[in-house]
């Protein structure tokens, strides 16, 4: 009999799908936040959570882990580490390295908080996934001719808009004596994309000479070819 997927992890599937998202990776970063907040509400600052989300129910098993130790000496944290002798009354084939992992019960109100924590966590990376593409999209338009529309002007700063992102335009990239307005439309070289928090920065320029060879490479196909040079 095959298991039916609960509605939870078939939104994940159709996320990772529709934003090329890995996965793995949302389901262990859900899963890290999930350990966090369980350890929050019912553990102790310095216990090592871990939680194992169900592939097909969504459902999270947690459990506590420590790390095995040789003696009492090497003890430094009694909340993440155990003596072998304690360690073998847990798991009787535990070694010094190794870990031992006791589930812990299921808490009556935690499904509501994992439900809460599992979105925020999806929300945020799909806000880190879609700055990433858009940053190596545009990190491959580095040096590059690109056109864009003057979407604001702010103080002597043009920001130039490409639909996904913006590139802002200082006065020492414009043209001296060229006027520029909202709505606009121009062809910018884009001098250097920037990874931010925010999303790429992306800085254009209208006096670099890269303008000026970008736009003769678009006419002429013997510049791309490599046989002709703008010396």
């Amino acid at each position: 009999m095959v298991q039916k997927i609960s509605p939870f992890m078939a939104a994940i599937d159709d996320l990772c799908e529709e934003k090329g998202l890995d996965k793995s990776v949302v389901l262990e970063t859900v899963e890290a936040a999930l350990a966090a907040a369980y350890r929050k509400d019912y553990g102790k600052p310095k216990q090592v959570i871990r939680a194992k989300l169900d592939p097909a129910t969504g459902e999270a098993d947690m459990f506590r882990v420590w790390e095995v130790v040789d003696s009492e000496e090497e003890l430094l944290e009694p909340e993440q580490q155990l003596t072998l002798d304690s360690a073998r009354k847990l798991d009787k084939k535990v070694e010094v390295g190794g870990e031992v992992v006791v589930p812990l019960p299921r808490q009556q109100d935690f499904g509501r908080i994992a439900a809460q924590t599992a979105k925020q966590v999806i929300i945020q990376r799909l806000r880190e996934a879609e700055r990433e593409m858009l940053f190596r999209e545009f990190k491959d338009k580095e040096s590059e001719v690109v056109n864009g529309v003057v979407q604001q002007i702010e103080g002597k700063n043009i920001i130039v808009s490409f639909g996904k992102t913006n590139g802002v335009m200082y006065p020492s990239d414009q043209v001296r004596g060229e006027r520029y307005y909202v709505g606009q439309r121009l062809k910018v070289y884009i001098k250097e994309v920037a990874e931010t928090t925010k999303g790429p920065q992306v800085l254009v320029s209208r006096s670099d000479e890269g303008l000026i060879s970008g736009l003769f490479a678009i006419e002429v196909p013997e510049i791309n070819a490599g046989t002709v040079k703008i010396m």
